[in-house]
């Protein structure tokens, strides 16, 4: 084989689960596209936390573990890129403290002259560039560092142009294997009562203290249940259950679920809440519309442009840490079957036509042999 046949060398560098969570799922989602591209070869430096449990939110533990995290991150890289140099290294990246390591990681590649793909997955680069402050700088060096950049939405392609304005920016939502995710709903499902489900971490970030507050409103006059679907803290699921009220039959905390029933469970519920402070691109809602289901959410990150098709809403927004309009939208979802069943058939084709495998493979392959543009 003549050089000019040679593969296009990737080195990925993002979370490989276990954990779960979104950059994780991301991975998976790109495995499976590179598997199915001719002329790309892959390989993973796997950066899931192995030091810390993801839900650790005081600060001290979260730099210690971090530090040795992050050398743990920078030795695979080096390993990696030393054994055999790749063409192009992507690096995914939530920030936050993950800044320093993100800047080691982007230093080794230029140093090595390998082009540098920083993938952004994250849903406060905006208010980051308004506030400035140490991550901002700590972002204008990597975006600095990095050949293209690569973020989710376009509140956050214009922040990051602010922070750097010389940055190669390139939107780039994230993308769902929709051959997994086909609805097959049983045409006559048993009665039961309305089941509004939330699935992900269950952290205060997530929203999940608004939820239960506006849905123990809710339940003064409506029959439902609540499925908290996902890890979390004992505490934390402990302070939720208090908000609900000890005997609250219709809060249903069940944990952490395998990752092939998230499918069946999301079939057998007849709305998705996700009420999150800050979001990316959320792999949930990816998996929600594709299943035709029902959507509320808040108007975070790339969210408001996920949940549209054709000028028209694929699902109901309302502010971060608004109890009260979130309240109201999930008793009009539970109240409506009818528009349950129109935003969720807007969902599903918006997921056919924008965040699909085959709607990115060309952008991804040109991010990857360099073909990039602005």
């Amino acid at each position: 084989m003549n050089a000019a046949a040679q593969p296009t060398a990737v080195l990925l560098v993002a979370p490989v689960p276990p954990p779960r969570g979104g950059i994780g799922t991301w991975t998976e989602s790109v495995l499976a596209l590179a598997s199915r591209c001719e002329g790309i070869s892959i390989r993973t430096v796997s950066t899931s936390p192995r030091y810390r449990p993801v839900d650790e939110s005081r600060r001290w533990p979260r730099l210690l573990h971090g530090a040795g995290q992050a050398c743990r991150d920078l030795g695979g890289v080096l390993f990696q890129a030393l054994r055999r140099r790749p063409d192009v290294l992507h690096l995914a990246t939530s920030a936050g403290l993950a800044l320093a390591r993100d800047a080691c990681i982007l230093t080794v590649a230029r140093l090595l002259r390998i082009r540098a793909v920083y993938h952004l997955h994250i849903g406060w680069l905006t208010a980051t560039a308004e506030r400035g402050g140490i991550e901002r700088a700590g972002l204008w060096l990597t975006l600095r560092l990095s050949r293209t950049v690569v973020v989710l939405d376009a509140a956050s392609s214009e922040a990051a142009r602010r922070i750097h304005p010389a940055a190669d920016v390139v939107l780039l939502p994230n993308f769902i294997d929709a051959s997994e995710w086909r609805a097959l709903r049983s045409p006559a499902p048993p009665p039961r009562r309305p089941r509004v489900l939330f699935v992900g971490w269950v952290l205060e970030a997530k929203g999940v203290r608004e939820l239960v507050t506006a849905c123990a409103s809710l339940a003064a006059r409506r029959d439902f249940e609540l499925l908290l679907a996902g890890p979390g803290d004992p505490s934390t699921v402990a302070e939720l259950q208090a908000l609900a009220g000890p005997k609250a039959e219709w809060f249903r905390p069940i944990g952490e679920v395998p990752r092939g029933d998230v499918k069946p469970l999301m079939e057998s519920a007849d709305l998705l809440v996700l009420p999150s402070h800050y979001e990316g691109c959320p792999y949930v809602i990816l998996e929600a519309m594709s299943l035709g289901l029902a959507i509320v959410a808040t108007s975070v990150g790339a969210v408001p442009f996920m949940l549209e098709h054709d000028g028209h809403a694929a699902g109901i927004l309302v502010p971060p840490r608004d109890t009260g309009e979130l309240e109201r939208a999930i008793d009009r979802l539970l109240t409506d079957p009818g528009l349950r069943a129109e935003l969720g058939e807007r969902a599903r084709r918006a997921v056919e036509h924008r965040f699909t495998i085959d709607a990115v493979r060309s952008r991804y392959l040109e991010l990857w042999t360099g073909q990039t543009s602005a």
